[in-house]
């Protein structure tokens, strides 16, 4: 079973009846997701009562299905993983002594561009993507992404729009083949509009891991 699935079960458990001691509110969340229980989470930790309303099963978008003909497999309802910097929900993971469940595995990433696959998980591979511009552009996007990376206050850069990131610092080509193609994939008409740290920081070394329950499938891409 997924470890979201797990997590479920524990926080649903701890907001069963005569599980807390009323002192202070009683809470009703509507949605059993990540977010409603996480919510629930914390309040019962803090002595209120709570109450989880849910029409169907438990996880939402961070739970799991069972993969047809093989027992013990489940696939995410919907795309997530988690990299060994996403702090809180790994302290969620081992507040619920669950740590074991997971599996950290390397990411195997790729682009589809030109009419082929092209690896994309080392700066090597980054130099090598011919899609992403001239050899110029390539150096300049994995120059820009380990200076992003290695900025110690991400603040100064709130307010940024992508392009504008990009731009100022002479990769306006590499940004335009290679990120704004996926962006306007994900967000449509707003792709002009988004932040530049929609861009995350773990996803910029091109080395990132994944966590995968033990379970579960391990995705290539």
């Amino acid at each position: 079973m997924p470890v979201f699935s797990v997590l479920v079960r524990g926080v649903l458990h701890q907001a069963g009846p005569g599980q807390v001691k009323v002192q202070q509110m009683r809470v009703a969340i509507v949605g059993a997701g990540i977010a409603g229980l996480t919510v629930a989470h914390q309040l019962l930790k803090k002595n209120h009562q709570v109450t989880v309303f849910e029409r169907d099963e438990p996880g939402g978008l961070a739970g799991g299905v069972p993969f047809p003909g093989i027992d013990g497999v489940y696939l995410d309802k919907y795309y997530h993983h988690i990299f060994r910097d996403d702090g809180e929900i790994i302290r969620l993971i081992q507040e619920y002594g669950l740590e074991s469940d997971l599996t950290w595995l390397a990411s195997r990433s790729g682009i589809f561009a030109q009419g082929r696959s092209w690896p994309f998980g080392t700066p090597r591979d980054l130099l090598a993507c011919s899609p992403v511009g001239s050899l110029w552009q390539r150096l300049l996007m994995g120059w820009n992404l380990l200076y992003f990376q290695r900025k110690s206050d991400w603040r100064q850069l709130d307010g940024t729009r992508c392009h504008e990131f990009f731009e100022r610092r002479g990769n306006a080509a590499g940004y335009k083949n290679l990120w704004e193609p996926l962006l306007k994939m994900k967000f449509a008409d707003a792709f002009p509009k988004l932040n530049f740290l929609i861009i995350p920081r773990s996803a910029l070394n091109l080395t990132c891991d994944f966590a995968a329950h033990e379970d579960s499938l391990s995705p290539t891409g």
